[in-house]
């Protein structure tokens, strides 16, 4: 005997406090000891085994405590035994079958009407269980439409994609990649999309990033969100840095949390040098939690990914040289202190990346401010995600925090200068060179070189270390124009 297919059961329903032991046990023995009888006779000879389960025994069913059990059991058998190697086993959870079978007797039928459980043609289980007994590579499987009352969590989802060994042994990294909850689609080294839901519970950054008590998520956690996506779109990748960036639809989150995606797909490959164009989208939902419309767009870029290699030399020198020629912010005492910036900015401690400013500099045409750049934990408070509050590590790709603060050091420039608040809409490049040590004092530079119609401002910013080599670089951020700042919060540099 090398093959077992496993159908047998007993169905009564009742309430546990209305059935008898005997009852409980009849029920189970059905399941488990015909499974054990059968088994025991094939030996190891056994290649292949099919266990016919239920979905009560996925989901649970009033009066079915004993039925859900057994099934169960037998869909744990199935694991095990595929686990072990030698065998292919499945076990496929089914719905009632129309015209034959269990659920055909009595009133059942009636019963899973009214629940708004969708019966099986038998047509249509037949062609279930020969597609698994000959495809198999599954444990488990459910043969099911509506499951109606029965499924009232709302337990279905997705089956997950299979990855490539190189993307599924990046993403096994538990510290990388929080803001990918799942991938709803995959074509290997071309295209993908990921799902993250954003909520205060999990990302409490954005409690720090609200207006008037609406919480937004921030673009520099979108353009994290794409360098993760591309990184693990193609692994054996480092970031280089962001082109084209346009910030568009802000995402508000109105409710308790709000689902979006992000579409990640090859654009073109120069050497060692590859871009993904990268879009942040959502759905438009009704109050009855459906899906109409298309998908809103909230952000896009490109990210520029190099390939890692042992020898990254000619890339650096390359990147370099893009670097805009503002100069190199030095050392020196704070002329206006963190406390100075939040009473001109809402950001709260989890996004208070600006550690003071230093001086002004530049002429007529090209003013600009030197100030302190704080990482993620020289923050003010420094669990952005609810994991690190429990002592958890999150590896972020893009070093984002360095990023806002560059925006908010434009933004400082551009109340100074124009007299008006301003929120980013866009990068031209960026280039992130490498990890600042830990202990680092980064000293930024940022620069306004123009202006543009409807209130734009166009300024370079570059962020560097104690050694005054580059760690981050920014080339036409253009920031947009909101409000006028208020004459109580007006101020001048000199320089």
């Amino acid at each position: 005997m090398t093959g077992i297919v496993h159908g047998a059961g007993l169905e009564d329903s009742k309430l546990v406090g209305d059935k008898s032991w005997n009852t409980f046990d009849m029920v189970v023995r059905v399941k488990v000891d015909g499974w054990k009888a059968l088994v025991s006779t094939a030996g190891e000879d056994l290649r292949f085994a099919c266990a016919f389960t239920s979905v009560a025994g996925r989901f649970g069913n009033g009066g079915q405590t004993d039925y859900a059990a057994a099934n169960s059991i037998l869909d744990a058998e199935m694991a095990r035994l595929t686990a072990s190697g030698n065998c292919r086993a499945v076990a496929i959870g089914w719905t009632g079958w129309r015209d034959v079978g269990m659920a055909t007797r009595g009133s059942i039928e009636a019963v899973f009407e009214a629940a708004g459980i969708d019966t099986l043609a038998v047509e249509d289980g037949v062609e279930i269980f020969v597609g698994e007994a000959l495809a198999g590579g599954k444990r488990r499987v459910l043969g099911c439409g509506s499951l109606g009352l029965m499924d009232r969590f709302d337990a279905f989802r997705d089956a997950p994609l299979m990855l490539p060994a190189e993307m599924a042994l990046s993403i096994a990294d538990p510290r990388r990649f929080p803001l990918i909850d799942k991938l709803v689609n995959l074509e290997e080294g071309k295209s993908l999309i990921s799902q993250c839901t954003l909520s205060i519970v999990d990302h409490p950054f954005l409690a720090d990033h609200s207006i008037e008590g609406v919480p937004y998520h921030p673009g520099v956690m979108a353009l994290e969100m794409f360098a993760e996506n591309s990184m693990l779109l193609l692994p054996g990748h480092c970031l280089a840095g962001f082109e084209d960036v346009i910030f568009g639809l802000p995402v508000k989150i109105m409710k308790q949390s709000m689902t979006v995606r992000v579409e990640a797909s090859l654009a073109k490959s120069e050497g060692d040098l590859v871009w993904v164009e990268c879009r942040l989208v959502s759905d438009l939902v009704n109050s009855k939690g459906e899906v109409f419309g298309q998908p809103r767009l909230h952000h896009s870029a490109k990210v520029r990914l190099v390939s890692s290699c042992d020898d990254i030399c000619p890339f650096l020198q390359n990147e370099v040289g893009m670097i805009p020629s503002i100069g190199t912010p030095a050392d020196g005492d704070l002329i206006h202190s963190p406390s100075f910036i939040y009473l001109r900015y809402f950001h709260g401690p989890r996004f208070q990346s600006h550690g003071g400013v230093l001086r002004g500099v530049g002429s007529t045409d090209n003013l600009g401010i030197d100030s302190i750049a704080l990482m993620r934990h020289q923050l003010p408070a420094c669990d952005q995600f609810a994991c690190e509050s429990e002592g958890e590590e999150v590896l972020l790709e893009s070093l984002p925090m360095l990023i806002e603060a560059g925006f908010q050091n434009a933004g400082l420039a551009a109340m100074e200068i124009d007299g008006y608040s301003s929120l980013p809409i866009g990068i031209e490049w960026s280039t992130m060179l490498r990890v600042p040590e830990k202990d680092e004092k980064l000293r930024m530079r940022s620069v306004k070189h123009s202006s543009e119609e409807g209130g734009i401002t166009v300024h370079d910013v570059v962020i560097v270390g104690d050694d005054d080599a580059p760690v981050i670089a920014l080339k036409g951020l253009r920031l947009k124009s909101m409000a006028i700042v208020p004459e109580e919060q007006k101020f001048t540099l000199q320089r």
